[in-house]
């Protein structure tokens, strides 16, 4: 495939056309949702899913729940 004189098949051709990557996040969504509405995954997956996609949009402290606002219990307690 290296050769400069190498043509790519008409098979080669289409599988880039029909097997190729996404380009942005738009299309993995497209992707996605094709692929739940064929039943390759339940609702539940394509919801980490995205939400797993959306997190990346996010700094740190939108995710973050301050320290104060925290329920926490001590390790050397019961779980009664």
């Amino acid at each position: 495939m290296d050769d400069p004189e190498h043509k790519p098949s008409l098979l080669d051709r289409l599988s880039a056309l029909l097997l190729r990557e996404p380009e942005d996040r738009e299309q993995l969504i497209e992707l996605l949702h094709s692929s739940y509405e064929r039943h390759l995954f339940d609702s539940d997956a394509l919801s980490i899913i995205e939400g797993a996609l959306s997190m990346s949009e996010l700094a740190v402290r939108d995710v973050m729940v301050p320290r104060a606002q925290m329920d926490m219990i001590d390790i050397a307690d019961s779980p009664e």
